[in-house]
């Protein structure tokens, strides 16, 4: 009773109680955990098929339309949006919260290998959790920036096939990641340059020949078993003759001076590397020496040379310009 008639006596005081609670309040309001107030979205999946130059109406009625019509009754599916674009289309398909995505994922892959034969230069449809062409909550995305040290003055563009086969491929194979995306460098092209003063000689007709190019075929060919690459040949080999555990720091050099083997003109790669265990020879290797860079004795071939662009490279930290000779 006597809180009310206080209350009642003095209206100000109440107000500016009432006004500090409510200024709290809001304050503890933008302060809550996230967890409390969790961004909620549905799971999702998108599909990009791509079509070099095509319309998109052609991108409608040759890529989307088959697609829509296997992809129709997924289990747990509450949304399909389609678009479509020149050059490819986007597919982004919403499930409801309790759909298991794992067996959606090989659901999706297994309609979409039911698709009748897309055109051929059409490139198959890839799969990424999330809508919109990835991104959303319920995907992460990962930004990985590639620079040159100070003092490399090589052209950043020459580590492009060295991001494609190695850091990519690396990046793939840890758990989790559902892609890799490297955005780098122009796409490779083929280039065909001719004489024109020998074109005219021999009669080839600079109409036609354009013409037979632009009138090729860009297809898939199949599957080559290209072996493995250069540097894991490389640690390959440094391995199985030393038994050391080999890691490539970066390529010294090549030299193909025909003189250097006269069993034949070849092409060597060297690579500077990092090595641990305990050394012995091993495989085809007779016998293993350790020498002192500076004093080392005659050497065969162009194994020299080789020492020296090393000891360059150790006091510069360049590499060695590519030596190729006819």
């Amino acid at each position: 009773m006597n809180l009310t008639k206080s209350s009642l006596k003095n209206p100000s005081g109440v107000a500016v109680g009432v006004a500090i609670i409510v200024v709290f309040g809001l304050f503890s309001l933008a302060k809550l955990p996230v967890q409390l107030f969790p961004d909620i979205e549905r799971p999702q999946i998108s599909i990009w098929t791509g079509w070099r130059a095509a319309s998109p109406s052609e991108v409608e009625s040759e890529l989307l339309e088959p697609q829509e019509d296997v992809l129709e009754g997924l289990p747990g599916l509450q949304e399909m949006n389609a678009n479509a674009n020149p050059g490819g289309s986007w597919i982004n398909l919403t499930f409801d919260l309790e759909t298991d995505m794992q067996e959606t994922v090989i659901e999706v892959i297994s309609r979409l290998n039911r698709l009748p034969p897309l055109p051929r230069d059409a490139d198959p449809p890839v799969l990424q959790l999330g809508g919109g062409g990835g991104g959303g909550a319920n995907q992460a995305l990962s930004w990985f920036f590639i620079q040159l040290l100070p003092g490399n003055n090589r052209p950043i563009e020459s580590y492009q096939r060295f991001v494609d086969d190695v850091v990519a491929t690396r990046i793939e194979t840890v758990p989790g990641v559902a892609g890799v995306e490297v955005m780098a460098g122009a796409p490779e092209e083929l280039q065909i340059r001719f004489d024109p003063y020998r074109a005219a000689q021999l009669g080839v007709q600079i109409p036609e020949l354009a013409a037979i190019a632009g009138g090729a075929d860009d297809v898939s060919g199949g599957f080559v078993d290209v072996g493995e690459r250069l540097e894991q040949a490389a640690v390959r080999e440094a391995r199985e003759e030393t038994s050391l555990d080999v890691r490539l720091v970066g390529l010294l050099g090549c030299y193909s001076d025909p003189k250097r083997d006269e069993r034949g003109h070849t092409v060597s790669a060297v690579y500077v590397a990092t090595a641990s265990g305990v050394a012995k020879a091993c495989d085809d290797a007779k016998n293993l020496t350790f020498i002192n860079a500076g004093e080392y004795p005659e050497m065969a071939f162009d194994h020299a040379q080789v020492i020296e662009d090393f000891l360059q490279y150790r006091q510069s930290g360049r590499m060695a310009p590519l030596r190729f000779q006819q």
